[in-house]
């Protein structure tokens, strides 16, 4: 795995770019209020990134929890914001991912959970 190239395949930018939206951007937030209970995005999110630990990501069922929670976190964001779409290519891509070695997974999905995070600034840059 070469992390430039992951940084450039199409559909690691495409996920990074729809969870940028609720990660980064407050305006979001206050224009798709949440109810605080479980289906909040903030829990949804804390979910998934908890997921993102070296002693589960080498097992299956947890990288198929992982891959659950990931897509209840998509399902959320797209039902408060049905403008918001992500390509069924880039969970496919998400799928092989996880098929693939668990520390190569892990690292791309830190890598993802990063990326998105970051100010669009910051990645106009690289």
């Amino acid at each position: 795995m070469k992390l430039a190239e992951v940084l450039q395949n199409p559909h690691f930018r495409g996920l990074a770019a729809f969870l940028r939206i609720p990660l980064c951007f407050r305006e979001w937030y206050l224009a798709h209020p949440q109810d605080s209970g479980d289906t909040s995005i903030y829990i949804l999110v804390k979910n998934v990134t908890e997921r993102l630990n070296s002693s589960n990501f080498t097992n299956d069922r947890e990288r198929a929890s992982f891959l659950l929670h990931f897509c209840k976190l998509i399902a959320a964001v797209i039902n408060l914001d049905p403008r918001l779409q992500c390509k069924s290519g880039d969970i496919y891509w998400l799928m092989e991912v996880l098929a693939e070695d668990s520390c190569d997974a892990l690292a791309i999905f830190s890598m993802l959970f990063a990326y998105a995070s970051t100010p669009l600034e910051s990645v106009m840059n690289f």
